[in-house]
């Protein structure tokens, strides 16, 4: 929506909408801590002890391949697949990452207070006025 609803400003720069921008800054940071928490229940105890490049490549490589295989990956394929997760959502990398994401684009508690602000509330406060005054 932000790129649909783009427009040219007083210096001839094509700017996204904000209010789009507005609503998904105040959603990321809290949609990117769900995100390692789903994937660390995917990938379960499978992310507890998995094996390096060293080890597919190693003594361990036909273990690997017979032990860890699944369905639709290789050993080793699954052996990346899980080091990926393991980046994105276990490591210490992972950790810094998800502190950034929180807090990007400011604190979330008054982001979401000039979110609030931004909307003119007038018109909600009169219909539930209107509704109270009601006989």
């Amino acid at each position: 929506a932000a790129e649909a609803d783009a427009q040219v400003n007083e210096y001839g720069v094509l700017t996204p909408a904000f209010a789009p921008l507005n609503a998904a800054r105040n959603v990321y940071p809290k949609l990117y801590q769900r995100f390692p928490q789903i994937l660390r229940k995917l990938g379960a105890s499978g992310l507890m002890a998995t094996p390096t490049e060293l080890d597919i490549t190693g003594p361990a490589a036909a273990d690997i391949e017979a032990y860890l295989q699944s369905a639709t990956l290789t050993g080793p394929e699954r052996v990346k697949l899980f080091r990926l997760v393991w980046d994105t959502c276990i490591s210490a990398f992972s950790s810094r990452q998800a502190l950034y994401e929180y807090y990007f684009f400011g604190d979330p508690v008054r982001m979401a207070g000039a979110y609030v602000k931004s909307y003119d509330r007038e018109p909600y406060k009169a219909r539930v006025q209107a509704f109270l005054e009601r006989s």
